[in-house]
């Protein structure tokens, strides 16, 4: 057996051609350094994602107090343990999100009924006729 060569590397003295060098290319991504960023929900994630992200965390911050703080609770306060009153306000809360989606969804309505094919047509025929008899064939 004889030694195993080691494996040759593009360059010069290699004899193969080189290998070009990596190229950053941009996608075509604009990037915007005016733009607001959108505030995070917890103040870990703020911290984390940087200052513009701590900004717009603290601008909806102070905006939730300025509204009384309902929207502070909901971004920063954890959710309260489920309890049997608790459970029943949701049921009602999304039997009554049920109803508004069934009625937005009949207002609506369907715009028409699609013509069936003529084999489905046959089908539903077959099916729907009364039912016969089997008979023998005759002699003649």
């Amino acid at each position: 057996m004889g030694k195993v060569k080691k494996a040759k590397q593009p360059g010069k003295d290699s004899g193969l051609p080189a290998m070009p060098k990596a190229v950053k290319q941009t996608i075509g991504k604009v990037k915007s350094k005016t733009s607001k960023a959108k505030a995070p929900t917890s103040v870990a994630k703020a911290v984390a994602e940087g200052p513009q992200s701590r900004r717009a965390f603290v601008a909806a911050v102070s905006a939730a107090r300025a509204e009384g703080g309902k929207v502070l609770k909901s971004l920063l306060g954890p959710r309260p343990k489920m309890n049997g009153a608790r459970m029943m306000q949701e049921i009602e809360e999304a039997r009554a999100h049920a109803e508004q989606v069934a009625d937005v969804a009949h207002k609506k309505g369907r715009s028409r009924k699609k013509k069936l094919s003529a084999h489905s047509r046959g089908v539903l025929a077959a099916f729907n006729a009364s039912p016969q008899l089997p008979s023998l064939p005759q002699r003649g």
